[in-house]
């Protein structure tokens, strides 16, 4: 039989030595990556809206609607009072 044997009898025949820690890092890998919301490799600066609206503050946001032409020069300037007092 040898160890030619013991090594087909794993889950149809992929247990070889190593296996289970490969399983083992591949787990504690996608645990990671789901618990971290599934941010693994993206930069800091990324433009998902959800990494955008974590590193934007209230105003940031407000200048970018204002540079975009999405709100007016008096918008702009009624706005920023009222995130500031």
């Amino acid at each position: 039989m040898g160890w030619h044997h013991d090594w087909m009898n794993g889950i149809g025949g992929f247990m070889f030595p190593g296996f289970g820690l490969i399983i083992i890092i591949v787990f504690v890998i996608i645990v990671i990556w789901l618990l971290g919301g599934g941010q693994f490799g993206r930069s800091a600066g990324g433009d998902s809206t959800g990494e955008r609206s974590r590193l934007e503050t209230p105003l940031d946001i407000l200048k970018r609607r204002y540079a975009s032409g999405d709100i007016t020069k008096e918008e702009y300037d009624k706005m920023k009072n009222d995130l500031q007092s």
